[in-house]
């Protein structure tokens, strides 16, 4: 069953990899990993600095540098002064990275450091102190900030090192390796990549800023940038922040953000598997938030498998007496829950929003696929349910007056439950007597009536869902109106 989200967001996502990502949007067993990073609305302040430049002198430089290059999108402050991110090609600012232009660097009198040959470069000091990423090709190298001393773009990802031998661990055809300041390589076997096992977690404040050369002629909008590494893009994580608020005048961009990696879970010797968490808040006519979630999947041996997205939420939409749980569950070590707003739209009328759960299954080699059934509630067919799948927040819209202009309940009624138990009847075939019944799946074109019996074709997954269903629907009979709480709110967006 797919369900669907809406956000808005203020960056630019691209990524120089190989990697399969799926937009397919519908650990230890039976443990939880919570979506939510941040649930405060985003703050209204910059929580970033950068120094005032010396505009008199910047500016001439940089109008007599624009004649020259297609554009001048980053200027970074480094241990050997300032330095320009210089392009050429037909993309547009909204394109870094992304595009087909080719990027370089030069110092504030235009002398060439990094030739306009690269597709993706670093932040400097923003993988390792010292270093700055250069990309070709969908492989990567590395600049050393002192020397200028390159080293040709020729590994898969590379990957910060805390062993003092080495400045940085590649990866390359399978192997690691570790990189000497001289950046001469050694076989290193002592690592263990994308397993989840290292933690790559981040917020803003670890990577050193770059000025967003557009942005300082417009204080409205965030003047600062920050490049992530491309070990984290990778992950799924965008790459590019390129509106970061750092002055109190600024109307648009980024404020906050961080990522992270939960446990990873054991799908087989060589495949692992991980849920990565990105928050973002930023200014804008309201204010936004932003919580994704991404299920990857892992190689010893290949590294990054597929990366698949699971959950997106947005604080502009979340009201508080109905809130998104974005709560995702590793039932297995290959099958995972997620918790999460569906609209049913043409599929039921009964609900205009409701809490819903999809599923997604990992294969033996580490492919990632999403789970769908003809029925409203693939619990019942995927897993063995629990009190928790017929509980969440459903929601109807009402004629507005002055005590609200929605219905809320946090439990499934009577009729829901009889809905469940007999799509269960209806996708093996089930003739119905009532009329109710037929009425209601005739209407479903995957319904396909041809028997008068299914009990023999169900699962046990189906049986044991069946009784419990009853269970429930009983328990309702006492505590009904306690559970369900049905009641009247008021849902304001701001606009």
């Amino acid at each position: 069953m797919k369900y669907f989200t809406s956000i808005f967001i203020l960056l630019f996502c691209a990524c120089s990899t190989g990697v399969k990502e799926s937009s397919q949007t519908s650990g230890k067993d039976s443990t939880k990993a919570d979506t939510a990073i941040s649930s405060g609305i985003a703050p209204s302040y910059p929580t970033l600095v950068l120094p005032a430049l010396d505009t008199a002198i910047i500016f001439p430089k940089l109008r007599t540098l624009q004649k020259k290059y297609t554009g001048i999108p980053f200027l970074a402050p480094t241990s050997q002064g300032y330095w320009l991110y210089v392009r050429q090609g037909k993309c547009s600012d909204k394109d870094i990275f992304s595009g087909t232009c080719l990027y370089g660097i030069v110092d504030l009198e235009g002398t060439t450091i990094v030739p306009v040959d690269y597709t993706k470069i670093g932040g400097p000091d923003a993988l390792a102190n010292g270093l700055v990423e250069l990309e070709s090709n969908g492989m990567v190298g590395l600049l050393n900030i002192e020397t200028k001393k390159m080293l040709a773009p020729a590994y898969e990802t590379i990957f910060p090192s805390s062993v003092s031998n080495y400045v940085a661990i590649g990866l390359k055809n399978g192997q690691y390796y570790g990189i000497r300041s001289d950046f001469k390589e050694e076989k290193y076997a002592n690592f263990s990549g994308f397993d989840g096992k290292q933690g790559f977690d981040f917020d803003l404040k670890s990577f050193p800023l770059l000025y967003n050369t557009e942005n300082l002629y417009y204080p409205e909008s965030g003047d600062g940038a920050i490049i992530l590494p491309n070990y984290l893009c990778q992950l799924g994580f965008p790459p590019l922040f390129a509106e970061i608020v750092t002055n109190q005048d600024a109307e648009f961009g980024t404020l906050d953000a961080s990522g992270k990696m939960d446990e990873p879970h054991q799908v087989s010797d060589q495949i692992t598997a991980f849920i990565t968490q990105f928050y973002e808040s930023g200014a804008d006519a309201r204010g936004y938030e932003i919580n994704k979630n991404k299920l990857v999947t892992v190689s010893k041996q290949q590294g990054i498998i597929q990366i698949a997205d699971l959950h997106e939420g947005s604080g502009s939409f979340r009201s508080e007496f109905c809130v998104n749980p974005g709560t995702i569950t590793f039932l297995s070590p290959r099958l995972i829950q997620v918790a999460s707003r569906f609209y049913p739209e043409e599929t039921w009328d009964k609900y205009d929003a409701m809490t819903n759960f999809s599923f997604y299954e990992i294969d033996e080699e580490g492919r990632i696929q999403s789970l769908s059934s003809p029925r409203i509630f693939d619990a019942s067919k995927y897993t063995v349910l629990t009190e928790a799948h017929f509980q969440g927040c459903f929601t109807i819209y009402r004629e507005p007056d002055e005590s609200g202009n929605i219905w809320a309940s946090d439990h499934l009624d009577a009729e829901d439950l009889d809905l469940m138990r007999n799509e269960i009847f209806a996708e093996y075939g089930l003739i119905f007597k009532s009329e109710k019944w037929k009425s209601h799946f005739s209407k479903q074109a995957w319904y396909k009536p041809q028997f008068e019996n299914v009990d023999h074709l169900l699962s046990e997954t189906d049986k044991k869902n069946i009784d419990f269903i009853l269970k429930m629907k009983e328990k309702l009979k006492v505590q009904g109106d306690q559970l369900i709480n049905k009641r009247i709110e008021q849902f304001v967006v701001a606009g």
